[in-house]
């Protein structure tokens, strides 16, 4: 039983037409007390949940793992001779054994400098240079180079 001048207050919290399969319409109540007064009151749409957060970016990739061969790059003289037409390298692990067999070097055509590519890592390589007749003679191996390949 409620007094006379006694302020009745009614809430109604998170009810949406759009859960009854309505729209968006409001819901309204009325609550009669015993003075005979009517209090109402009506829902709106209740607020909107916010937008989720975006996902998080995907991990940065892995670094490229370290190249597994190595490089050399050489340069040589020109001996000054009309009559050379091209270079071969050789080169191995042990000094004055090549794993070219002579007149199977690698070409360098006439350029006095090569580089040579996939080295395995972690070996002392020897290095030699031969100068190609036009005729497809070779002459004696050059000084040796040396680089430790890591």
């Amino acid at each position: 039983m409620l007094r006379q001048g006694t302020f009745v207050a009614l809430s109604l919290v998170g009810l949406l037409a759009s859960a009854c399969g309505g729209g968006a319409e409001s819901d309204a109540a009325a609550v009669s007390s015993e003075s005979g007064a009517t209090v109402s009151a009506t829902t709106a749409e209740a607020p909107r949940a916010a937008p989720a957060p975006a996902p998080a970016p995907a991990p940065a990739p892995a670094p490229a793992p370290a190249p597994t061969a190595g490089t050399a790059t050489l340069s040589w003289s020109a001996p000054g001779s009309a009559n050379v037409t091209g270079y071969r390298v050789y080169y191995g692990t042990v000094s004055g054994s090549y794993l070219q067999a002579l007149g199977k070097g690698l070409s360098a055509g006439n350029a006095t400098t090569h580089v040579v590519t996939g080295l395995p890592r972690g070996y002392m390589y020897y290095f030699a240079v031969t100068a190609v007749a036009a005729n497809g003679e070779e002459s004696a191996f050059s000084n040796e180079a040396t680089k430790h390949v890591q």
